[in-house]
């Protein structure tokens, strides 16, 4: 397992729940926390187009990396689907 891969994968996913979750620390305390969360929640969008961008590059010129970039891409698609479920559960609350 390559971790260069998924290391954007899996920052993003992390940065994601951290910006749905800025309370854990303290609102006030957590605030510059949850700006960070806010720039890499942003920053994940433009990762997954990226990644899928790679993905099928590299699997028309017959790479066998190209699976590692459909894996991220997969893995921050599925991180933003649950969020989107529990918010419309209302697990989650916006603030």
């Amino acid at each position: 397992m390559k971790l260069k891969y998924y290391i954007t994968a899996l920052m993003s996913s992390i940065a994601l729940l951290f910006y749905f979750f800025p309370w854990i620390y303290d609102m006030h305390k957590g605030l510059d926390f949850w700006e960070i969360s806010l720039s890499w929640f942003m920053y994940a969008w433009i990762l997954l187009p990226i990644h899928i961008f790679f993905s099928i590059r590299l699997k028309l010129r017959n790479n066998s990396n190209w699976k590692h970039h459909l894996i991220s891409a997969i893995l921050i698609l599925i991180t933003y689907i649950i969020l989107y479920i529990a918010i419309y559960i209302g697990i989650i609350v916006h603030v």
